[in-house]
């Protein structure tokens, strides 16, 4: 009987033992898995590091579609003078010319002779018919140079060629890639024929297009302000052709579109969206007139405003 007693407490003190162990084991197999699963999260850091390149080459891709949309407007600024960059231009040459430059400046754009008097009289005559130049642009029917537009719509289209590949490639769809083609060709013919009136407003329609682009990219500015300077521009495009019904329909669309641009706005740009808040409501009020050059005026300057939003962005 004691020899059983003993058998017995030893295979107690066995089966202590061997539980101790087993807990011992089983505390080094959970270490082991949690040091492993560290080493993998520190494994993952390079590998994340080396994406980040990635996307920064599809942002590089977006250059592309980026000259394609200056281009563009390029173009609408050279068929219709928006925006106000020549008047700029020639305030700026006025303030710092003299009597000699002021003569020489009129005679090339038309201006009266006289350019052999004194210094004084010639700047005095550059005064006077200063504002005659800066009237005649805002009213009269911009002069299109037809040769030099023809190369520009080609340059366009080169442009285009070696971006589309790309443009399919970036998961841009085919209804949009066929769309911007098709307003494409038509827009060249338009140059071809010379047609003014029609070509600014497919010229502008490019533009739009081109939003649907956009989307498949990143940028640091809301695609609204895109869609609200198409929509601005087209509302100068057809008052100039007296359409006055789709000069409200445009207007009001842009008017919709910057409240909710004003809405999802971040605070550092409350200065800008109070400026173009006031251009578009005053280019309300001309609507309302019907009056054309204050309407080419105003909308101007609420492009401009737009503009500037989209380059404090991009900065």
């Amino acid at each position: 009987m004691i020899i059983r007693f003993c058998d017995l407490s030893m295979a107690k003190g066995m089966i202590i033992k061997m539980k101790k162990n087993k807990f011992t084991l089983l505390t080094i197999i959970l270490f082991m898995l949690i040091l492993s699963g560290c080493m993998g999260q520190e494994e993952q850091q390079p590998q994340q590091q080396t994406q980040k390149p990635a996307n920064q080459e599809k942002e590089k891709d977006s250059t592309k579609l980026k000259k394609i949309q200056d281009d563009v407007e390029a173009m609408i600024a050279m068929l219709s003078g928006i925006p106000v960059i020549e008047l700029k231009k020639s305030e700026e040459q006025d303030s710092q010319g003299g009597g000699e430059q002021s003569g020489q400046s009129q005679d090339q754009q038309g201006g009266q002779s006289g350019t052999q008097q004194s210094q004084g009289s010639g700047q005095q005559q550059g005064n006077q018919q200063n504002k005659p130049e800066k009237k005649s642009i805002l009213i009269n029917e911009i002069q299109v140079n037809w040769v030099q537009a023809l190369k520009d719509v080609q340059k366009i289209h080169i442009e285009w060629s070696d971006y589309i590949a790309q443009a399919a490639k970036d998961g841009v769809s085919k209804n949009n890639i066929d769309s911007f083609d098709n307003t494409l060709n038509q827009f060249t013919n338009l140059i071809i024929m010379k047609k003014k009136e029609e070509a600014v407003i497919y010229a502008n329609n490019l533009t739009l297009s081109l939003i649907n682009f956009w989307g498949y990219y990143k940028i640091d500015f809301p695609i609204d302000v895109l869609k609200i300077k198409y929509f601005i521009r087209n509302v100068i495009f057809y008052s100039a052709v007296n359409k006055w019904d789709k000069v409200i329909e445009n207007y009001n669309l842009a008017k919709t579109l910057f409240q909710t641009l004003r809405a999802t706005s971040e605070k550092e740009q409350q200065e800008k969206i109070n400026k173009i808040d006031f251009a578009i409501q005053e280019l309300e009020k001309v609507i309302k007139m019907n009056d054309y050059p204050l309407i080419r005026l105003k909308g101007k300057i609420a492009i401009d405003n737009l503009k500037e939003m989209e380059k404090k962005k991009e900065e």
